[in-house]
This record gives structure tokens, C-alpha cells and sequence, in this order.
């Protein structure tokens, strides 16, 4: 998006949203860095902690956000 423009969220998105915060449901924004051959997954809170794991490891990663259903928290 280019700087300025003002992202307007969906009438759903909003209803989601809420719906969520009324159920104490949040999704936690992470990045994942999966090992292709084992399927081993390690979390971190941002992209260059990711990198420099990786870095330390032999094989093939594959590193990604990921906010999906296993990282769905209930408060």
C-alpha cells in the first residue's frame, strides 16, 4: 500500500473483529520457521530472530507470518 492511503476495514472484518473481543479470542501475529524434512516449527515475535535461527541450523527452512488456528489464544 502506498504511504497515505488509509486502509478501510469490511463492515464483516468489523463484525469479526468484535465478535472476537467479545469472546476473549485474540490471534497472535508471529513468524514461523518450519523445517522442510522434520516439519519441526519454531515461533518468534519478529523476522529477524527468525533469520538469524535459521542461519544457525543445516537444512532447509522455510520461514513465514503465521496467524492461524494454532495460534489462536483464549484469555
Amino acid at each position: 500500500m502506498s504511504e497515505g492511503v488509509i486502509a478501510k476495514k469490511s463492515k464483516l472484518r468489523r463484525e469479526i473483529e468484535e465478535t472476537l473481543r467479545e469472546r476473549h479470542i485474540t490471534i497472535e501475529d508471529r513468524i514461523s520457521a518450519v523445517d522442510l524434512k522434520s516439519g519441526d516449527a519454531h515461533y518468534f515475535d519478529n523476522f529477524p530472530q527468525a533469520v538469524e535461527f535459521v542461519q544457525k541450523r543445516k537444512g532447509r527452512w522455510y520461514i513465514a507470518r503465521s496467524a492461524g488456528a494454532d495460534s489462536i489464544k483464549r484469555e
